[in-house]
């Protein structure tokens, strides 16, 4: 008697109305694919039953993560065991739990593919509310390079954009994604934020929320509720990654000009974050250093 499958579903912090189903091998030898609704379950087998689940509203695919995303009244405690129970059905009866018309895994292509449809499913809509839009620039290697044009481009806001949103709903989507790279030319924009930094300032420097970063018994501590997204993970992964020794961090003293001021810097994986803490306490997000 084979073993039964197993699935691991992995709640989002970020984004409370995404679940993760993570099981032991890929859903099948297929490039990332995005259901956005029901009828583009087509004869996708794992899709069409997923949909027949009230409250379930978009299904995403890549690899071993069938990721759902509900419909916002619907509620976890009552889909998970039939989200469970429709995958193991599915994956134990058909070959094709994608059907036969979702392209081979073809790398960085399938992968641009997927990502542009994931934006304009799910981000486009509301950026376009704003005058603006996000597209693909390219895929490289797991590197996905993105471009903001219309009222994003050169937008004070655009960091947010793109971190608490753009970059959430593609990591909650296709998890095999190793950077994502805002490549756009905002000093061209017709609001050009960057381009009024301070002299000498980074044009990457952010401000930090006041409750991100504490300081207890001579030490600095990141809130993991705001460290989880900017390692593309949500807070109950990154305590476990952190207790199982994956995470590496590091505090640096400053000395000469910097002195009095501190460097934080935490690594998982490809994904690295750095803050700088001034000596009167004030915090700014800042490009991490090398490895």
């Amino acid at each position: 008697m084979s073993e039964p499958l197993r699935i691991r579903a992995e709640s989002s912090a970020a984004d409370p109305d995404s679940m993760r189903f993570r099981l032991d091998a890929a859903v099948q030898d297929a490039a990332p694919v995005a259901f956005e609704s029901a009828e583009e379950a087509g004869d996708a087998p794992l899709a069409a039953a997923l949909f027949g689940i009230s409250g379930v509203r978009a299904v995403h695919v890549a690899g071993n993560v069938v990721t759902v995303i509900k419909d916002g009244a619907a509620q976890w405690a009552e889909l998970k065991r039939p989200i469970g129970a429709a995958i193991r059905s599915v994956l134990q009866t058909e070959t094709a739990p994608l059907g036969h018309g979702v392209p081979d895994s073809d790398g960085d292509a399938a992968l641009r593919r997927a990502v542009q449809k994931v934006l304009d499913a799910e981000a486009n809509p509301a950026i376009a509310r704003h005058g603006g839009h996000v597209g693909v620039r390219d895929v490289e290697g797991g590197v996905v390079r993105i471009e903001m044009s219309g009222g994003c481009q050169g937008c004070a806001a655009s960091a947010a954009t793109l971190r608490d949103g753009v970059e959430r709903i593609l990591r909650r989507t296709l998890p095999e994604i190793r950077e994502i790279v805002d490549v756009t030319d905002h000093a061209s924009g017709t609001n050009p934020y960057f381009s009024r930094a301070p002299q000498g300032a980074s044009p990457l420097a952010r401000p930090l929320p006041p409750d991100a970063i504490t300081h207890e018994d001579g030490r600095y501590m990141v809130s993991p509720d705001f460290l989880a997204a900017r390692l593309g993970l949500d807070s109950d992964t990154l305590r476990a990654e952190i207790r199982a020794g994956r995470v590496l961090s590091r505090e640096e003293r400053g000395e000469g000009a910097d002195a009095g001021k501190v460097r934080l810097t935490a690594r998982h994986g490809g994904r690295a974050w750095a803050a700088e803490i001034a000596p009167d306490g004030t915090a700014i997000e800042v490009p991490p250093p090398r490895a």
